[in-house]
């Protein structure tokens, strides 16, 4: 990981601009539901449906505009620390190794992208073990 302070003073602005924040952040929360089970949280979190409207939220405020592109700002602090936490990963793996990596649900987009795109490794996603 790589801890990485989001702006509470942009999620502000941004939130009074990107109308669908509380409707989307609703549907996240209704999504989670009120188990308690790891394992039923883990499939939640890494089900298309949930790793969609997470990842939508991001690019839904990178449209808010008030003049200086404060929710690309927002977004940009998002994106510099899943790079980040992508060359870590890069920097432990060497040749053969094969790697695990547990992660919170709103950087899989970003970080499938990212290993997806790197010539040197290769993506094995299993969820059958869900």
């Amino acid at each position: 990981d790589y801890p990485t302070e989001l702006s509470d003073e942009l999620e502000e602005k941004i939130k009074s601009e990107y109308s669908d924040y509380e409707k989307d952040l609703s549907m996240i929360r209704k999504m989670n539901g009120s188990s308690e089970d790891i394992i039923s949280k883990y499939r939640i979190h890494n089900s298309e449906e949930y790793i969609f409207v997470d990842n939508g939220m991001f690019s839904k405020m990178n449209k808010v505009n008030l003049g200086n592109y404060e929710g690309t700002q927002y977004v940009l602090q998002w994106y510099d620390r899943n790079l980040r936490i992508f060359s870590n990963l890069q920097n432990i793996c060497k040749d053969g190794d094969r790697v695990l990596l547990l992660i919170g649900s709103s950087h899989l987009k970003i970080l499938k992208d990212l290993v997806n795109g790197d010539p040197d490794m290769i993506l094995i996603e299993n969820k059958n073990w869900l």
